[in-house]
């Protein structure tokens, strides 16, 4: 039971036994690296410590507290203010647009974002990946003479998007001779 005492003051806390439970109090110690550190603007998250041992320590010393109670506070609203500064002061997005020309704030999932108009458009350029299962359905209503715009644009027939079309056209020329002989042969009917 020594051992274990003495381990724990080696960490800046006392034990005192009162009945069943144990308060722990800080060292005085770790005490004055707090209020050093409460005095750089810093929050008493870095220390790890409890509500109940600040507040055991606040009631042995009254001028700890008179002292500590506003450093606390306004360090805790400085540490709000630090949260985000990072995206907020961010002037280009990860491909190099300016966030002041190209940006837009946005909701996404619950969450205010930042978010670069620019790298939209060149996505949506790009295109998505048209899954195996979706290329079926493709290949089998151009053959039956179903027109892009059936399938791409949304309501009852909608597959993928246009995006999505037109870049594996671009890269499949095969596929991309099936749709233009479709064409020309005029076998596009409207369902």
């Amino acid at each position: 039971m020594i051992w274990k005492r003495r381990r724990r003051e080696r960490h800046g806390a006392i034990v005192c036994h009162m009945g069943k439970a144990d308060t722990y109090r800080l060292s005085d110690e770790k005490a004055v690296r707090m209020m050093i550190a409460l005095r750089e603007g810093r929050t008493l998250r870095t220390f790890g410590v409890r509500p109940a041992r600040l507040q055991t320590n606040f009631t042995d010393h009254p001028e700890f507290a008179r002292e500590a109670r506003p450093l606390m506070e306004a360090n805790t609203k400085a540490a709000h203010l630090r949260k985000g500064a990072y995206l907020r002061e961010k002037s280009h997005c990860v491909n190099g647009h300016s966030l002041a020309e190209f940006g837009r704030v946005a909701m996404h999932k619950g969450w205010m974002t930042r978010q670069c108009r620019a790298c939209e458009v060149m996505r949506y350029r790009r295109g998505g990946i048209m899954k195996p299962a979706v290329l079926e359905q493709v290949r089998a209503r151009i053959a039956a003479g179903s027109p892009p715009n059936r399938f791409t644009k949304p309501g009852a027939g909608y597959l993928l998007r246009f995006d999505t079309f037109a870049r594996y056209r671009r890269e499949n020329p095969e596929f991309n001779r099936l749709v233009i002989e479709a064409r020309e042969s005029r076998v596009y009917r409207t369902p």
